[in-house]
């Protein structure tokens, strides 16, 4: 018998992430310091080196997390994509998710706004969703990057929703310049193509780490619009593929 022990109380949020890698509650054993547990066998989870993901552990974790999804959340299956995102008009608009960090935390845009304004703007034909981790329930959180072709957002963690993305979506990873060599910094690269993803990178104007960082909303933008219109193109084949094949 397999059981999972993990630091109490869990929350439900934590569960519901379990429950999607087929985990089921009753294997869960909180975890105690003044108690002691007997087993066969005792396997420990360690970091891989320089934040460098384990390429079948990431692939098999988004395989369960894309399988589980629609039934988690309650949204309509994506899978196979070539078939599920043509059959209504809203699945042939490309879906656009813009990360936002929150005004002041670290390595947010000081032109958050201004940026969601303009991609709003930019590509009207697009649907476009803002994800905050402060305002956007889990569930919501899920579903968002299930469904997204595009994700653009600054360094950090909700970068790592990559586990529920699509095998040929897209993601644009800004951070502050300077840093686009170092190890610990490329983790959602290195995540990002080993799920197949396809990653893009741009640098801020300035910014630092643990502060906020300055963007050219024009120079996203010009860097946004050939990742949308491989996807617009995208869409447009499958939509033909699928006409001829009904005649």
């Amino acid at each position: 018998d397999v059981k999972v022990i993990a630091y109490s109380p869990m929350s439900s949020n934590l569960n519901l992430l379990y429950q999607m890698l087929g985990i089921e509650a009753e294997r869960i054993v909180p975890y105690a310091k003044r108690v002691l547990f007997r087993v066969r066998t005792l396997v420990v989870p360690t970091a891989t080196a320089a934040f460098r993901a384990n390429t079948l552990a990431v692939q098999e974790v988004r395989r369960e997390f894309r399988a589980r999804t629609p039934e988690a959340v309650g949204i309509a299956s994506e899978e196979p994509f070539e078939s599920a995102r043509v059959s209504t008009a809203l699945g042939r608009k490309v879906r656009i998710v813009v990360h936002d960090r929150g005004k002041g935390n670290h390595r947010s845009f000081e032109q958050q706004r201004e940026l969601e304004s303009a991609i709003f703007k930019r590509f009207s034909r697009a649907e476009i969703s803002v994800y905050n981790s402060n305002r956007t329930a889990v569930k919501e959180m899920i579903a968002l990057h299930y469904q997204a072709d595009v994700v653009v957002g600054p360094h950090g963690a909700g970068l790592s929703n990559s586990l529920f993305m699509r095998k040929g979506s897209s993601m644009l990873e800004i951070n502050i310049p300077d840093r686009r060599t170092d190890p610990s910094i490329i983790c959602h690269e290195i995540t990002a193509r080993k799920l197949g993803l396809r990653y893009f990178y741009m640098s801020a104007i300035s910014g630092q780490h643990w502060g906020v960082m300055q963007i050219s909303v024009e120079d996203v933008l010009m860097k946004l619009e050939p990742i949308v219109r491989f996807h617009e193109e995208e869409l447009r084949n499958l939509i033909e593929a699928e006409h001829h094949t009904k005649q």
